[in-house]
């Protein structure tokens, strides 16, 4: 099993293939502040995700991808 964080901001989008999952992660490098995206392909596997919120604010605080 891989373990994926991302503390800074985020957005996800995510596309079932027809041979698995097709994951795009866009996120903003903290030290550029440039937008980056992360694509991560699974043909066989599956791929499981958590997000965690803020609770005051509603914002996202943590970005955690499991894949097995």
């Amino acid at each position: 099993m891989n373990k994926y964080n991302a503390n800074d901001k985020l957005i996800k989008q995510t596309t079932i293939h027809p041979h698995g999952y097709l994951l795009f992660i866009n996120k903003y490098d903290p030290h550029t502040h440039h937008k980056i995206q992360t694509t991560y392909y699974n043909p066989n596997g599956t791929i499981w995700f958590r997000e965690e919120y803020h609770p005051q604010t509603g914002k996202s605080t943590n970005f955690t991808l499991y894949t097995y």
